[in-house]
Parts: structure tokens; C-alpha cells; sequence
């Protein structure tokens, strides 16, 4: 009995060798297997669920608005070179009223009478008197030379209502212009923005890129104004936006009744500033007419 449960246990121990010789697995090995194979799905599925979740975090920080700009950019407005041309001559047709009494001022030598002095009454109501006046400081003499004197006229649609106004003025050459007079038009006739002869002398003005302009004056050595204007669409006459006045030291702002309110010297600075070193809006001047120095 004992001999036949010792060869039965032997039967069994030859049969489990060849079983693990042939490539059976335990149920340990095949639960490791799938626990394997488990945690390989699972972690695959982490990685593609991560994946999915870094793009997706990815796409959203795409589409948030960064701190430094969170409103899109507003397209430029397109430019029409065939429209700009036609207003330009169409406009041109109308300021060839102001050209022509330059071009007769210079056949007349700027109105020079037979004692070498200039008379500006003679002039047509578009011509500035006083750059006919200032024609009398631009004659060579044996103490005082003299450069020439070149008029010109410059185009610019300041306020982009497509009609360009028109900028006169004069000075040695085309590089050093100084602004004597603005005008606009109706279609018909030239309108000057402000007095034909408003500039030139102790009051200047500047363009700016935006359309706007700084007059500087000077009322002598106590007294400074600076004034803002601007152009209403379709408009005929400046509009004036703001005045800073600097007065014995003190600094004001000045409104249309010309009422004064004390700022600070820094605004009146800030103002000043913006007369002296803002960018401005750039000018192709074109002679029309030349006060010759030798003449």
C-alpha cells in the first residue's frame, strides 16, 4: 500500500515536470500576466487621457486673451490709391485759386513798389501779407545777404474725410518749410481753416500724425500759448480743443470764452512737449512760386 502511494507520487511529481517543460503557466503567472497586462492598458490609457488632457490644456491657453492684449487688434483701414489720386486732383482744381495769386504775387515781385518796399494790400485775398511781408527780409544787400525765399504747397487730408487740405508755405527750400496758412474746401472754393495770414511769424503751427494741430505763440517774453485744433469731418473751420497759456509763471488752461482755470506746470510742459518733439505728419511740399534774393 505504502509502495503504491510512493510510485503515485512520483507519477505526479514526472507529470508536473512535463508539464512545466512544455510552457504551461501557473495561475500565479497568469494573474501576475494580467495584472501586467492590466497596469500596461491602464497606464496606456493615463498616458493617452494625459495626453489628450495636455492638448486640450494646450488649445485653451491658445484661446485666453494674454495680459498684454486682451481686445484683437483693429484692422487698419484699407487705402484706395485710385480715390486718393481723384480727390487730390479734384482738390487741386479748387486750390488752383490760391496757386495762381502766388504765381502772380511772384510775376509781380511780390508787390515791390519803386522804393524797394513790398506792398502786401496788393496781394489777392488768398495770399498771406505777412510772408509778402517777409519777401521785403529775403533781398541781398551789400550788408545783408540774403538766401532765397521758395513758396510752395503741401497736400494732406487731416481728417480723413477725403477731401486734402491744403498747407501753404515758404521758406530757403523744400526741407525748411514754415506753415503760413490752411485751407480746406467745399468743392468749390477754397476755405481757409483760420486767417490766411494767422501764421508764420510769433505763431506757428505743427501737423501731428494724427491729424491734429499745435499752434505756439508768443506774446513776448512773458507770455506763451499753445492751442490744440482739430478738423471736423466736412468741416470749413478749425475747432479749438484746447489752450494752455503760461503767463508771468503761471500756467492756465483757457476756454472758448477765455476763461482761465491754473493747471499745473507740468501739464503746461507735457503740452509743450507735444508742440516741440511729437512725431509730424509729413508734408510733400511743391514749389509754386520763388522770391529771389538777388532779384
Amino acid at each position: 500500500m505504502k509502495k503504491r502511494e510512493i510510485r503515485r507520487a512520483a507519477a505526479l511529481v514526472l507529470a508536473c515536470l512535463l508539464t512545466a517543460g512544455c510552457g504551461a503557466s501557473s495561475p500565479a503567472a497568469e494573474t501576475a500576466s494580467r495584472e501586467e497586462e492590466s497596469e500596461e492598458s491602464a497606464s496606456a490609457g493615463t498616458g493617452e487621457a494625459g495626453e489628450a488632457e495636455t492638448d486640450k490644456e494646450a488649445a485653451s491657453a491658445e484661446e485666453t486673451p494674454s495680459e498684454a492684449g486682451t481686445l484683437p487688434e483693429t484692422p487698419a483701414e484699407e487705402e484706395n490709391p485710385s480715390e486718393d489720386a481723384d480727390a487730390e486732383r479734384d482738390s487741386l482744381l479748387v486750390y488752383e485759386a490760391v496757386i495762381s495769386q502766388y504765381r502772380e504775387a511772384e510775376e509781380k515781385d511780390f508787390y515791390r513798389n519803386e522804393e524797394g518796399y513790398v506792398e502786401p494790400d496788393l496781394s489777392g485775398p488768398y495770399v498771406s501779407d505777412l510772408m509778402i511781408l517777409h519777401t521785403q527780409y529775403h533781398r541781398s544787400s551789400e550788408d545783408f545777404p540774403a538766401d532765397d525765399l521758395v513758396i510752395g504747397y503741401a497736400l494732406a487730408d487731416i481728417n480723413r474725410d477725403g477731401t486734402p487740405e491744403m498747407f501753404v508755405g515758404a521758406g530757403p527750400d523744400l526741407d525748411q518749410m514754415v506753415i503760413y496758412s490752411v485751407f480746406t474746401n467745399d468743392g468749390t472754393d477754397p476755405s481757409p481753416l483760420m486767417e490766411v495770414s494767422y501764421f508764420g511769424e510769433r505763431t506757428n503751427v505743427r501737423v501731428l500724425e494724427d491729424g491734429r494741430m499745435i499752434e505756439w505763440g508768443s506774446g513776448g517774453a512773458a507770455l506763451s500759448v499753445i492751442c490744440f485744433y482739430s478738423l471736423p469731418a466736412g468741416g470749413l473751420e478749425a475747432q479749438r480743443d484746447r489752450t494752455y497759456i503760461m503767463e508771468d509763471g503761471e500756467c492756465y488752461t483757457e476756454d472758448e470764452d477765455y476763461n482761465r482755470t491754473p493747471v499745473s506746470e507740468e501739464e503746461w510742459e507735457e503740452a509743450f512737449r507735444l508742440y516741440t518733439e511729437a512725431p509730424g505728419l509729413p508734408l510733400d511740399w511743391v514749389p509754386m512760386a520763388v522770391c529771389r534774393a538777388d532779384s
